[in-house]
């Protein structure tokens, strides 16, 4: 529990604030609140602020930080959903940090591997905000591409610590979370890698998914299976930053 609420301090303390010009108020005299009514999903800023971190509402109605603009956009292409500033008073009271877990959004699985800045492992992002170490150099290109090097975010502590580590990647398969397309193939069509099993992918990609589309060898795609049946939104695979 201390441990948690220390990971708190820390959010809010080291937070990186995210440049949302168009929501900008300036500070107000203290007095009574008029609370918004906030629904789970919905993102908003803190009044008071020139510079404010994006918080998001939990199904149970707390509130996460995102920690910096590199996490914030792996989950939305622009600012435009993120609603007025709320007053602290109102944040605070209604919308409250989770005092039993992480209160950072974490990267959205697959977009991205982290490390950190002191440790030489690499990490991929699953769903439920969990990462797996890549054993190796040779796995991390085959399912991460030749340019692997080039997703990797170097991660301070207090944000690492919001993670949950899991099983490590120790074979050239790949993880829940990637958005994947044939690299040098004539097939434009694009799968979603979900429950370990891949699924083909219904609708146009936004820009800042499309950004993440890896493109491997279908001899590694294969190690999956394709599922032709159930088709996966685009939706669906930027929908749930909280991870619930």
């Amino acid at each position: 529990m201390q441990h948690r609420k220390n990971i708190s301090f820390i959010a809010g303390a080291f937070a990186f604030v995210l440049l949302v010009g168009a929501l900008l108020l300036s500070p107000q005299k203290t007095q009574a609140a008029e609370c918004p009514v906030l629904v789970p999903g919905n993102t908003f800023t803190i009044l008071g602020y020139s510079y404010s971190p994006v918080y998001i509402v939990t199904d149970d109605m707390e509130r996460k930080v995102f920690p910096n603009s590199s996490v914030y956009k792996t989950w939305y292409d622009t600012f435009d959903s993120v609603l007025p500033p709320v007053h602290p008073t109102c944040a605070d009271t209604l919308y409250p940090f989770p005092e039993d877990e992480s209160t950072l959004v974490g990267y959205r699985a697959g977009s991205n591997l982290v490390k950190l800045a002191i440790d030489n492992k690499v990490y991929a992002v699953l769903p439920g905000n969990t990462i797996a170490e890549i054993k190796n150099e040779f796995i991390a290109k085959k399912i991460y591409g030749t340019n692997w090097i080039s997703t990797v975010k170097i991660v301070p502590d207090y944000e690492f610590a919001g993670y949950i580590k899991t099983e490590p990647l120790t074979s050239a398969v790949p993880h829940d979370g990637q958005i994947l397309r044939i690299k040098d193939g004539n097939s434009k069509r694009t799968l979603y890698v979900k429950n370990g099993a891949a699924h083909y992918i219904s609708g146009t990609l936004p820009a800042f998914l499309e950004e993440d589309v890896r493109y491997l060898d279908w001899n590694i795609i294969k190690r999956l299976p394709i599922e032709t049946g159930v088709k996966i939104t685009v939706e669906e695979i930027a929908n749930n930053p909280v991870q619930n």
